[in-house]
């Protein structure tokens, strides 16, 4: 009877134990969470000009798409949707007054046909 109350009361207290670090881990986790998401955004200088590299990689296709790409120009492009985020939200801050395109041909000598980000360049300068 004696080894049965001690497994009964070891039983115990391994489900207290395991509760308490399992609700720590838990707490430790939200904790985290919460933190990040608090970053203060770093809001455009008045009178600001956003620049767009012409030479800048931008593709259009998903990131599921490029996980195991191995080509270094692949990993260093940009999605075109955040491209196209990005500049309208531009469009949208009043400290952004100007939109400045810069550079000229593709890297590698290959031509690129900016029909995403085109239709945001037209968009941003409605906006202004």
């Amino acid at each position: 009877m004696l080894q049965f109350l001690k497994t009964v009361l070891a039983t115990i207290v391994g489900l207290i134990l395991f509760s308490a670090v399992g609700l720590g881990g838990l707490i430790f986790l939200v904790m985290v969470a919460t933190n990040n998401a608090e970053k203060p955004v770093e809001r455009a200088r008045k009178k600001t000009v956003l620049v767009y590299d012409l030479s800048t990689q931008v593709q259009d296709t998903p990131l599921g798409d490029r996980l195991f790409s191995s080509s270094y120009i692949e990993d260093q492009a940009l999605p075109l949707r955040g491209v196209t985020q990005a500049i309208a939200a531009a469009a949208e801050d009043e400290n952004i007054v100007a939109l400045y395109l810069q550079g000229g041909s593709d890297v590698g000598g290959r031509f690129r046909q900016p029909d995403g980000d085109s239709q945001s360049f037209t968009d941003f300068s409605r906006v202004r």
